[in-house]
């Protein structure tokens, strides 16, 4: 469903379409555009037509019965009243004659409609109804109003017609048939009573003028000339695609097909000879034109920075020595670093005892000489008894019965000192382990901290650093020694270091009294397939910023000369990439900083 949306999608889009098709869709739009214009315009005229033949109609029907209404009162009934003296009603009322005329009328056209109605008339044929009622309430609102037209659909003979309707207002001559019914004709009154079509007043408008017309023949006209302009310009639109699909194909779409094979040719090889043979001198052949020098400039170009490929790559090759040369020169510096401060812990730790042991022999050498002495004269035959009490009271033997154990055991603690300084040199580098060993990681922090206990201890200028071990029972763990104890020796060092900068911060009295240095160090098992060693100072912390290049190689904060800015970069090399673990780092200014090595148990899950 996926592709399938994606297929279509693609297909719909225009910018897939191709240059013809959209050529021809941009012509299709015009000409249905011009289309619709056409035919709004058209339709407008049609409409006015329309209007001007419903009118025109409407006025020969108003026309015809007003000529015979005219005849009726200047003619007809004068006569008729000279020679009967009295009101004839199919003779002498014009809306009557007027009415059965159109009767007759309408048997031959009875789409055709001429209506008096009234709102009280005299005969009930003439009686308004709602529609007609509603018009003549207009007339009676608004008698500036002279004329109504519009259009209505007698459903009865599914006709559309025209209507005009005007208003008729009561004149004093209509008195004399719908005044007082007492003084109106006599054949009248005979015929429809006193009960309607009576007490009108002049001015009055009381009934309307209604023609209607039909007009289903005028819109089968329209409709029937809309219908053939569609078709006309549907197959004139035909047509003139038909011819500029053809047109486009011979003038444009198969010189552009040539052109983009050659153009193919050319980008899957720059160093292409072939070029557009389109020597015309419209757009595409000034287009093949510039190609071909565009594509003789590629040509010469490409041949030009192959031979700069080759002499860069001899230029790459020679920096990457160097930089090869300058990482190495850059590891030996850092290891030369780390030795440095493990030869200056080493030799501190060892001088203390060795001087303790160089001092107490000269003691050692004179008790030996003495009592080597008093041996000898123990041995003598005849021992002078007064003699060997003076010069036993002269060496002080009582003494050195009791100082020569003490020298003897203070030299032999001072030896075991050396022995552990050795052990936990020997631990500390692993040299004669370099390959994958189970190993103690607590003895390898401990090793480490051996060698820095001169740094630990308290100065003159710095109380002591308190180290708190939070150890927690761990496995051996299978991992490179020497490697991961070098990265705790560049935590420690560094912790050591930030410890140290934060004291200098503050005054003399607070570095003595109120300046409690510490380091905690934490072990434990994460997980069955982990551990984690973290390594808090309460040092001088570090911001955001140093955070984020502190792994970075040559990144340092330390003074020029002090530090090589290698030791973190190689210690998450040693984590992340030797060991597959983590090497994450949170601090914050001045309120010291954790490292926290994540390693797993067994190097066999790398």
């Amino acid at each position: 469903m996926y592709f399938a949306k994606n297929y279509w999608k693609k297909k719909l889009n225009i910018t897939y379409l191709s240059l013809r098709f959209k050529f021809i869709l941009v012509i299709a739009i015009c000409l249905l555009v011009s289309m619709i214009i056409s035919i709004w315009y058209l339709e407008n005229i049609q409409a006015k037509v329309f209007e001007q033949e419903a009118r025109h109609r409407s006025d020969i029907v108003a026309d015809f019965g007003e000529a015979n209404q005219k005849y009726v009162h200047k003619n007809l009934r004068p006569a008729v009243e000279e020679y009967t003296q009295e009101f004839v009603l199919e003779a002498m009322s014009a809306p009557h004659m007027t009415r059965k005329m159109f009767e007759y009328f309408n048997k031959m056209q009875p789409d055709y409609l001429y209506r008096q109605p009234t709102l009280n008339p005299l005969n009930p044929v003439n009686m308004a109804d709602e529609f007609e009622r509603k018009i003549i309430s207009r007339f009676q609102l608004n008698t500036n109003l002279k004329e109504i037209e519009g259009y209505k659909t007698f459903e009865r003979q599914k006709q559309f017609c025209f209507y005009v309707a005007k208003p008729i207002q009561v004149k004093s001559s209509c008195l004399k048939c719908h005044g007082n019914p007492e003084i109106a004709p006599v054949n009248q009154v005979k015929r429809y009573g006193t009960n309607s079509g009576y007490h009108w007043k002049v001015g009055e408008i009381i009934s309307a003028l209604m023609i209607y017309v039909p007009t289903n023949d005028l819109l089968a006209n329209q409709a029937a000339l809309r219908n053939t302009l569609l078709i006309t310009f549907a197959c004139l639109s035909i047509v003139l695609i038909s011819l500029i699909y053809i047109s486009f194909d011979w003038l444009v779409n198969k010189r552009l097909g040539s052109m983009i094979g050659v153009m193919e040719e050319v980008s899957a090889s720059p160093d292409s000879s072939i070029r557009l043979r389109d020597t015309s001198g419209d757009e595409l052949g000034i287009l093949a034109c510039t190609f071909n020098r565009m594509a003789n400039s590629v040509e010469i170009a490409y041949s030009n920075l192959e031979q700069k490929v080759i002499e860069r790559t001899a230029e790459l090759e020679q920096t990457l020595q160097k930089l090869k040369w300058t990482q190495v020169q850059m590891l030996q510096t850092e290891k030369m670093s780390s030795l440095g401060q493990l030869v200056a812990g080493v030799a501190h730790e060892i001088n203390n005892p060795v001087s303790f042991i160089h001092g107490n022999l000269n003691h050692v050498e004179e008790y030996t000489d003495d009592l080597l002495k008093l041996v000898n004269l123990c041995q003598q035959s005849n021992i002078d008894v007064v003699e060997l009490k003076e010069f036993s009271d002269e060496m002080d033997l009582e003494f050195i019965e009791e100082d020569l154990p003490k020298i003897l055991n203070s030299m032999k603690v001072g030896t075991e000192r050396i022995r552990e300084i050795v052990l936990s040199l020997r631990t500390f580098s692993r040299m004669d382990e370099a390959e994958l060993k189970l190993v103690d990681i607590h003895q390898g922090i401990d090793s480490a901290l051996m060698i820095l206990q001169h740094r630990l201890k308290e100065q003159s200028e710095y109380r002591s650093i308190e180290v708190i071990k939070e150890y927690n029972q761990l496995p051996v763990i299978e991992c490179y020694a020497g490697q991961i104890n070098q990265v705790f020796m560049n935590i420690l060092t560094n912790a050591i270091d930030a410890i140290r900068e934060k004291a200098n911060n503050q005054p003399i009295q607070e570095k003595i009294d109120s300046f409690s240095n510490q380091i905690i160090i934490s072990t434990f098992v994460i997980d069955n397939d982990s551990i984690e060693i973290a390594m808090a100072d309460n040092g001088i912390g570090m911001t955001k910023e140093v955070q984020e290049q502190m792994f970075n190689p040559f990144f340092t904060t330390k003074p020029v000369g002090s530090g090589t800015g290698m030791g973190m970069s190689i210690s998450y090399q040693i984590i992340t990439e030797r060991h597959n673990g983590k090497l994450l780092c949170e601090s914050s200014p001045q309120q010291g900083t954790e490292f926290r090595i994540q390693i797993p148990i067994r190097h066999s899950q790398v």
